[in-house]
């Protein structure tokens, strides 16, 4: 419980700004004006409940029994207050309505870096539809951003140099890093380079995986480093993602590393995951997906689940999703001596 307490509070802090934002906005006279950052603190208060669901809930389509949700926060609270769980059932629908708010009030449509603007609310409502089982609303969420929203795929060739971009073409929401406000050297270019702190690696067989289809320009996203450069100490070997090489024009590229809160790649993933669970064709979403990643790939007739986890992990490795995707999916996670099923207690961090 003591390793968790900045999970934990720092989203609840950034929460009750925003409650107290909310709070303020309301007493202004001008509605009109204020309309827009309403919005979008909604969808914020939405994502920081999401983020928090995510560590301390478990998900409900996990087959978990534990129906313990998180702590609920709409309002400004007296100092004195003691929150108590709601169901993981509310939990969600909380979740929910908070992005419904901000997409319902149709602003903030246009491009706008480092902001949850309505596309992101969109999509970050697709995600959690998702995760709470509602797959319709899901599939419905993540085609309209794929058909409508101003954002499309990388390319093969985009692909490899994106990731020191800032509001690259496909990018929905990036929480944002400066000279100024960095993480220093706990940012996750850090902890992926064999040079720094070097906890945030791939496993041997998951690059040798990616290496089998050469064509698929993702298998180019893992540094083979297992082997020291001639003079070079400190160096730890492995296998790292090259998904943090810091943000273009950074001082220091290892401090400054924009966080990928979502990306248009996940609405084509979401869709087929949706698709394949209502009995619909998923497979037109991976090849659209596939298409813009593998070097003359031929499109398939039909996918699997099990086909849609594979490519999820090849897409958003290192982006923080592959165990609460295969969770979700009531699938156990293994990484050598490791195992955590779906409804193992650990799937769910303890409350600081």
């Amino acid at each position: 419980p003591a390793d968790t307490y900045n999970a934990y509070y720092y989203l609840y802090s950034a929460i009750a700004s925003v409650n107290n934002a909310l709070e303020k906005a309301a007493l202004l006279e001008d509605q009109d004006a204020v309309a827009p950052y309403v919005a979008e603190l909604y969808a914020m208060r939405g994502l920081f409940h999401f983020h928090l669901a995510t560590y301390f809930a478990p998900i409900p389509t996990s087959g978990n029994s534990n129906n313990n949700g998180i702590v609920l926060a709409d309002k400004v609270f007296d100092i004195d207050y003691i929150g108590q769980r709601a169901s993981l059932e509310d939990t969600y629908e909380f979740i929910v309505n908070d992005f419904t708010k901000a997409v319902e009030s149709g602003l903030n449509k246009e491009r706008k870096n480092g902001h949850v603007n309505y596309w992101a609310a969109l999509a970050l409502r697709a995600r959690a539809n998702l995760y709470r089982g509602d797959y319709e609303a899901a599939l419905a969420d993540a085609r309209e951003v794929m058909s409508v929203s101003p954002y499309s795929l990388y390319t093969i060739d985009e692909y490899p140099s994106v990731w020191s971009q800032e509001g690259a073409d496909e990018m929905i929401f990036e929480y944002l890093q400066t000279d100024v406000y960095n993480a220093q050297r706990y940012a996750p270019g850090y902890y992926t380079s064999p040079m720094g702190y070097s906890e945030y690696g791939v496993s041997p067989e998951f690059y040798e995986w990616l290496q089998q289809t050469p064509g698929d320009v993702r298998s180019k996203m893992v540094a083979d480093c297992s082997e020291a450069p001639d003079g070079v100490a400190d160096y730890h070997t492995g296998y790292y993602p090259l998904k943090y090489p810091g943000n273009a024009g950074a001082s220091v590229p290892a401090y400054a590393n924009n966080i990928k809160v979502i990306r248009l790649s996940e609405m084509y993933l979401i869709a087929a995951e949706a698709a394949v669970h209502l009995g619909e064709d998923a497979a037109r979403y991976l090849n659209a997906l596939r298409s813009q990643r593998i070097d003359g790939y031929v499109d398939v007739a039909e996918v699997t689940l099990e086909e849609i986890l594979d490519e999820r992990r090849k897409e958003l490795f290192g982006e923080g999703q592959i165990a609460f995707d295969l969770w979700r999916n009531g699938r156990t996670v293994e990484n050598g001596s490791f195992v955590v099923s779906a409804t193992d207690y650990k799937t769910v961090l303890p409350l600081p």
